[in-house]
């Protein structure tokens, strides 16, 4: 049966608490005020761990989440519209110029390459297009890329 110092509410609870809040963790807090430490453990915050992307590697880091995978696709979209001086909103538009057509090109082989999306799920983030346009986009782009088309 525990004492009353050791329930919450008691002063050396209160102190414990004190401590967590200040950084301590639950072990040395419960120590230092005397109270039961598996009674302190649910009032500790926890960070969710994040594992490291290296699948070989055990250590598991603290810290920021890492961002989501539509975080990453947005942030591909920001950067090729950036580096064409286009809008994000443009780049998934219907304008078929070559001014809005090469980036978004290169879009699509930028989703695939990335993060392997399909055809159709790359369509799907750039305005609704069928998947055979990702495809001729896709092979569109790479012949550019090796200088065999100029225009």
């Amino acid at each position: 049966m525990l004492g009353t110092a050791h329930r919450p509410g008691s002063e050396s609870y209160a102190y414990a608490v004190n401590l967590m809040a200040s950084g301590v963790s639950p072990q040395h807090a419960s120590r230092m005020a005397g109270v039961h430490a598996p009674s302190l453990k649910s009032l500790a915050p926890r960070a969710a761990p994040r594992r490291s992307y290296c699948p070989a590697s055990p250590v598991v880091a603290y810290g920021p989440p890492a961002p989501s995978k539509a975080d990453r696709i947005n942030h591909v979209l920001r950067v090729v519209a950036e580096k064409h001086g286009i809008s994000v909103k443009a780049l998934k538009g219907h304008r078929p110029s070559r001014e809005y057509a090469w980036p978004r090109q290169e879009a699509m082989h930028e989703l695939q390459q990335r993060f392997g999306l399909s055809t159709p799920h790359i369509g799907r983030i750039l305005g609704g297009r069928d998947h055979t346009t990702v495809l001729y986009g896709i092979a569109k782009h790479k012949a550019r890329a090796l200088g065999e088309v100029s225009g």
